[in-house]
């Protein structure tokens, strides 16, 4: 892989290439049976210097990234994603990463159109980070990865004269670039770590767990053992890591002298820290770091080892508007500016002052839930007007309560709470209303199954109640059938209530404004975590056509 050098477009730059066979024993062999059972490929590796740049390119090659890309600075965000836009620009593609730590909530998605500019709602687009796009510039495509500073144009094969230029001519338009306003400036944008980094406070954490699942459902990632000084080594069922990891952590501040550590409150390893490196934040364990992931090419990698690699975590801080993911420090400065509009989502009931349990106390005689508790104000005050409501707490349930009036589809999630601004309460019931958004468009099959469990009454801890799972209406055949009838109906109308009684509008209004001011109070952290999970809620109904209510006290 000997250094050439070749002048293009004036400028004189050198290039090394290397062409090779591979010879790999197949994937789905375990074990070697003749030297020809393998598998023969060809790969390159082309690297070219253009002095204060370098450009790689590659194929069939893996596993050398650190190596390759020590020492090398990424193209700036703010650069890539106005690099190939102007007014004419369509954008074709984006695939996109949510930052929301509410564990149910869309990870990433991927949208097409001819021209998002004029079909993607901006709204909620802040709590988006942009991973990839592709434009169309009067019909020259290119596609961008802001992570990895990949840029690929889409069209006829090119070799290595051809390859050469259009690397000098995509260098000479960033060594030139003039940022400017772009559409993509409504997602959020990332800005300098280094420059916050003493200012920033962890108070939530949740490990993004893509590449993990994407790892185990390919094969790369084979097992997790735990391995001990002087203990036999364990297996430890990968299932067990991805179950025991899907939870938002809250992040402790613990004072050390004149030094500051930030613990994740987990029970999973009780010493997982928070490190704020000079360049990033990454995960320390003496516990967690026993756990050793294996991988089909042979190599062992300690668990803390592999988030820390892809940086695949989300954090949140007290300042509301921030966001650490992928390596980068991002802001949503819009955040703050929907506050108004998010208030606007809770409706303030009295009668919730008076609720002491999420139930209450039954017997096998009970018919009713439990006067003062939250399922009882749901069906006084909610369902008490549906022309249907059926009870699917418990089990496998799509919500509490689901209501049907007119052509109105209504999911009830309750949850009762003891302390107000209650985040993880929140946290909880938020959750449940994401996870249960596509059971909102059930198939007939899906129904049929249902009616048998709701032919039941009621069964709570062992207790057999008399409470019928049909709440109003004539009886459930007439139910399941209107259910049936309503979804295909073309006006259709879907939401969703949440029922709390640790939130109080007046005083969320109140910590809310105080946010904006930048007043202090003492249950900041858990006003932030809730206002970012209102806005994943928020922004995920919207996006499937759902309106959102949350009945609170006053």
């Amino acid at each position: 892989m000997q250094k050439q050098a070749r002048n293009v477009g004036g400028q004189e730059l050198h290039f090394s290439i290397c062409v090779f066979k591979l010879e790999t024993l197949p994937n789905f062999i375990d074990e070697e049976i003749s030297i020809k059972w393998r598998e023969q490929k060809l790969a390159y590796l082309l690297i070219v210097d253009f002095k204060d740049y370098v450009f790689i390119t590659r194929k069939n090659i893996s596993g050398i990234d650190k190596l390759l890309y020590e020492g090398i600075t990424l193209i700036d965000y703010a650069i890539l994603n106005t690099l190939f836009v102007d007014s004419g620009t369509f954008f074709e593609k984006f695939s996109l990463n949510n930052t929301s730590v509410a564990q149910d909530s869309i990870r990433g998605k991927t949208i097409e159109a001819i021209d998002l500019k004029k079909s993607f709602s901006p709204y909620g687009a802040g709590k988006y980070v942009l991973s990839s796009v592709r434009v169309s510039n009067y019909e020259e495509k290119t596609s961008i990865a802001f992570n990895t500073s990949r840029i690929t144009k889409f069209g006829e094969k090119k070799y290595l004269d051809a390859l050469l230029v259009w690397a000098h001519e995509v260098i000479e338009k960033i060594r030139n670039h003039i940022h400017g306003n772009s559409f993509l400036d409504v997602f959020a944008t990332p800005i300098e770590y280094e420059a916050h980094r003493d200012t920033l406070i962890p108070i939530s954490f949740l490990f993004n767990l893509r590449k993990f699942h994407e790892d185990v459902e390919t094969g790369r990632l084979l097992n997790c053992e735990l391995r001990l000084s002087g203990v036999s080594i364990r297996q430890i069922p990968l299932q067990r890591i991805l179950a025991a990891l899907q939870k938002v952590f809250d992040v402790e501040t613990i004072a050390i002298g004149t030094d500051t550590a930030y613990k994740l409150k987990s029970s999973f390893a009780d010493d997982i820290e928070l490190a704020l490196n000079k360049k990033s934040i990454t995960i320390h364990s003496h516990k967690a770091s026993n756990l050793i992931l294996t991988f089909d090419n042979g190599k062992n990698t300690p668990l803390t080892s592999y988030f820390n690699y892809y940086n695949e975590f989300i954090i949140n801080f007290e300042d509301l508007s921030l966001v650490y993911t992928n390596r980068k420090l991002f802001k949503d400065s819009k955040l703050i500016s929907y506050i108004d509009n998010f208030i606007e989502a809770f409706n303030g009931r009295a009668e919730l002052n008076s609720v002491t349990s999420e139930k209450g106390t039954f017997t096998t005689a009970s018919t009713s839930f439990t006067i003062n508790s939250i399922f009882n104000f749901v069906e006084n005050r909610i369902i008490h007007d549906a022309d249907y409501s059926i009870l699917d707490d418990l089990g496998n349930e799509w919500a509490d309560h689901i209501k049907l009036k007119g052509t109105t589809l209504t999911f009830i999630h309750s949850k009762y709470g003891d302390s107000q601004f209650s985040a993880s309460s929140f946290h909880e019931v938020v959750g449940q209303a994401l996870k249960n958004i596509g059971n909102m468009t059930p198939s007939t099959e899906q129904l049929d199954t249902k009616a048998v469990h709701w032919a039941n009454t009621l069964n709570i801890g062992g207790t057999n109640t008399a409470i019928t799972r049909l709440r109003r209406g004539t009886n459930l055949t007439d139910g399941i059938a209107v259910y049936k009838k309503l979804l295909l109906n073309p006006n259709l109308k879907r939401e969703i209530i949440l029922t709390v009684n640790f939130i109080s509008r007046g005083q969320l209004r109140d910590r809310l404004n105080k946010l904006k001011a930048g007043t202090p109070f003492s249950e900041k952290n858990q006003v932030i975590q809730i206002l970012w999970l209102l806005s994943s809620l928020i922004n995920s109904c919207q996006e499937n056509g759902i309106g959102v209510h949350i009945i609170c006290k006053p």
